[in-house]
């Protein structure tokens, strides 16, 4: 979340980036990079309870460009913090600090991730 390793990445990336074609394999955590800014980047969160299970529903299906975070218990980690609610498994679905409405539903989940 730092704007100015952001910025510097994006930077690093661009002078980069026409070598990428010439050597792929080489150049692969240059691409990664590349990917998480042409392509949409979520962050997910799963807290409560049941958050080891849900994670594994949600890891079921392939999404490049997803972070996945959860616990369950109480965290003080910027992604996770004051996303728990007591009694229940919640999953929010974030883009750039900001998260959409919250669900406890894998399968609603994936819809708001297209």
């Amino acid at each position: 979340g730092n704007e100015d390793y952001i910025h510097m990445a994006k930077v690093q990336l661009n002078n980069i980036k026409a070598q990428l074609p010439s050597y792929p394999s080489g150049y692969s955590n240059w691409a990664s990079l590349m990917l998480k800014n042409i392509a949409p980047f979520y962050e997910v969160a799963v807290v409560g309870a049941n958050a080891n299970s849900t994670a594994l529903e949600l890891y079921q299906k392939y999404h490049p460009n997803t972070l996945l975070l959860g616990s369950i218990d109480e965290s003080d980690l910027p992604l996770l913090k004051n996303k728990m609610v007591k009694g229940q498994t919640t999953i929010y679905i974030c883009q750039n600090k900001s998260c959409q409405l919250p669900t406890t539903d894998t399968k609603q989940a994936f819809e708001l991730m297209p």
